[in-house]
């Protein structure tokens, strides 16, 4: 029976291996949480510690905490596993020039020196935004604190 249900569907062994960087899928949403549609369905990084498997069970993993190094009390299936990608991801940035780098974006940095045109000064951030007479407005913070509502 398991034999014809594999083949049906398509069914492959996981090729999870020790120390390999995952990410792990978890979509029990918190109770009274108000970001339901938002919220994070993979949490991690975790490197793969070992593999158990057994006779009458599946194939599960021991995982450990990239950023905090605490072993995860539970073991997972491969088929909540996720390879994490950002590593590549910070490699492929010194590939191609103009993509912003992880720390570039998390400082909100400029990307490039690129100096204002007359007439522009740079804003912090858009406070509201709202539409009279079918044109919108934006209030924005500008850098000396001062409110200005812009078209």
């Amino acid at each position: 029976m398991k034999a014809t249900y594999d083949r049906r569907h398509n069914v492959t062994d996981p090729t999870w291996c020790i120390c390999d960087e995952v990410l792990v899928l978890d979509k029990k949403v918190p109770p009274v949480s108000q970001s339901v549609l938002t919220y994070p369905q993979y949490h991690g990084p975790y490197f793969i510690s070992d593999v158990v498997h057994g006779d009458s069970i599946g194939i599960a993993y021991k995982l450990i905490n990239v950023t905090t190094g605490k072993v995860l009390k539970c073991m997972v299936s491969g088929d909540r596993l996720k390879r994490y990608t950002a590593v590549d991801r910070n490699k492929m940035t010194t590939l191609l020039p103009g993509v912003a780098t992880d720390t570039q974006m998390k400082a909100n940095l400029p990307v490039a020196d690129e100096t204002l045109p007359a007439g522009f000064e740079p804003a912090v951030r858009i406070l509201r935004q709202r539409t009279a007479n079918k044109v919108k407005q934006y209030l924005v913070l500008f850098s000396d604190c001062q409110r200005r509502l812009l078209r």
